[in-house]
């Protein structure tokens, strides 16, 4: 048996698993919130398909992480409008996102534009004299306080 002075109470046991969970705890929300800091740029925009009920397409979105540590998204709710007042389509992306130290990484997204909404779009196309495609959504980050949300809206001319 150890003498009295080297044993530990379980009230100091329960101390270092208190600290040690609040070291991690606080990484991954630190991971989470660096989200703030990323670049978000619509990279490309490809027709994948044409038929009579609209048109396939593929959006990738590409995320440039400035930080130094990991940046992680949960998932990605989206809207995309053309000539920025049309909505043509909306989605989920639910497939987590990590995204290194200075490095980038992207989202394909896929959607699709139904017939009707093709007509309006082509008619404001030729009207504009091109297509302003504009996403808007919320990145989502969840942390065990919580999901934190992050507004972001893009336009790309094509």
């Amino acid at each position: 048996m150890l003498p009295e002075e080297v044993r530990c109470s379980p009230v100091i046991y329960l101390i270092l698993i208190v600290l040690v969970l609040a070291q991690v705890s606080c990484k991954t929300i630190t991971q989470r919130k660096a989200i703030k800091d990323c670049k978000f740029r619509l990279d490309d925009v490809v027709v994948e398909s044409i038929s009579l009920e609209g048109i396939q397409l593929r959006v990738k979105l590409s995320v440039t992480n400035p930080n130094d540590i990991k940046v992680v998204v949960d998932s990605f709710e989206y809207q995309i409008y053309v000539q920025e007042d049309i909505l043509v389509s909306t989605g989920v992306h639910t497939e987590k996102l990590e995204i290194e130290p200075e490095q980038e990484g992207g989202l394909n997204l896929s959607l699709t534009i139904n017939s009707k909404e093709v007509g309006r779009a082509l008619l404001a196309t030729i009207l504009s004299g091109g297509v302003d495609l504009t996403l808007k959504g919320t990145v989502h980050v969840k942390t065990w306080i919580g999901t934190i949300d992050y507004p972001l809206e893009l336009t790309k001319r094509i």
